[in-house]
């Protein structure tokens, strides 16, 4: 959930950023699960505080704001919308549920407290941070934060994983950007494996001061 010398997270120094680590989970193409990314939005601060996001290998990806798909349901065709826009504060509450429940799930390693005890700091840092929500038939089922070049956290509602929307929002990021760079936990193998598989490489390996967890910082180019 979704990592960097700055762990991912929001911030005390913009809550020290997200806190930590986002959470990405279910990584690998056989749908399995598993925990990555940076940890939540981050500032100037040295450390991040958004905290690692879960993310899934995609079926499909934007490169538009909006995409309308179709399912075919008991012979019944159904629309349904798709849609990655930025985020409003109306979306507040939604967001930082997701952000809770996912670094929980996803960082088994790391005491729930953590996430808990900041979960205030970093629904106020929310509202501050450049946020992109992935809307699946009106309903908020994900998100990324970006702080420049830095992804601070990548993060999928439990229901939704295995779909291909982490690497939705990691592409769309992309396409924002002509580099990114993040820090995960070296515990989440998973998600160093799926930041490799996007192009991202391991620049060097850093100590998380808010949790005692070592990290890596891992950065993409475009080429």
């Amino acid at each position: 959930m979704i990592e960097s010398d700055r762990r991912e997270g929001l911030s005390f120094c913009f809550i020290q950023q997200f806190l930590k680590r986002g959470t990405l989970r279910r990584t690998t193409s056989s749908g399995s699960s598993s925990c990555m990314n940076s940890t939540g939005i981050r500032s100037s601060c040295s450390s991040s505080l958004f905290l690692r996001a879960r993310l899934s290998p995609a079926s499909f990806q934007f490169h538009s704001a909006v995409s309308v798909s179709a399912l075919d349901l008991n012979s019944s065709l159904w629309r349904v919308t798709v849609m990655i826009r930025e985020f409003q504060r109306d979306d507040i509450n939604k967001v930082a549920d997701i952000w809770l429940d996912t670094n929980i799930k996803a960082h088994n390693f790391i005491p729930a407290e953590y996430w808990k005890g900041n979960f205030k700091s970093v629904k106020g840092a929310l509202l501050l941070a450049e946020v992109y929500v992935y809307e699946y038939d009106t309903e908020i089922q994900g998100f990324i934060g970006l702080n420049d070049e830095y992804v601070e956290g990548i993060f999928v509602s439990d229901e939704m994983q295995s779909q291909g929307i982490g690497k939705i929002l990691l592409n769309y990021a992309k396409d924002k950007r002509n580099k990114l760079h993040l820090n995960v936990y070296q515990k989440n193998t998973r998600a160093i494996s799926f930041y490799k598989r996007e192009g991202f490489e391991i620049q060097h390996s850093g100590l998380d001061e808010a949790t005692g967890e070592k990290d890596y910082v891992m950065t993409w180019q475009r080429k």
